[in-house]
């Protein structure tokens, strides 16, 4: 039998890795979070950071959100998707996030000024 009692600390991120990542996939690469996705290990009190900014919904915000590829916008529901269904205080705000935004018709609705 194998002991996986420490399986997931390897794989936790600190907060300047994980802002790291975000940064990186701000600037289009969709790898980035979804290496994030992946590290998650019932830490979720350490992704507040990244679920606060891909959640927000001041005009600020949407525009940037209007600028994600479908690729991108998939990595992140999956993310805040997997933070809502491990609950607490992050899952709560995950889950608005995904009701008001991402997971609407809106997420994926082009402007006419977007380039892909």
């Amino acid at each position: 039998m194998t002991d996986n009692s420490d399986r997931g600390r390897s794989q936790r991120l600190s907060s300047e890795e994980e802002r790291e990542m975000v940064t990186a996939w701000r600037q289009g690469d969709p790898g980035a979070l979804r290496q994030l996705v992946d590290s998650v290990d019932l830490q979720w009190e350490a992704y507040g950071w990244t679920v606060s900014h891909l959640t927000g919904t001041s005009n600020s915000n949407l525009g940037r959100y209007k600028r994600f590829t479908d690729t991108q916008i998939d990595v992140v529901t999956a993310f805040l998707q997997r933070v809502r269904t491990a609950g607490g205080f992050e899952g709560k705000m995950a889950a608005e996030g995904l009701a008001k935004y991402w997971e609407t018709p809106e997420a994926r609705r082009r402007t006419i000024i977007h380039l892909a």
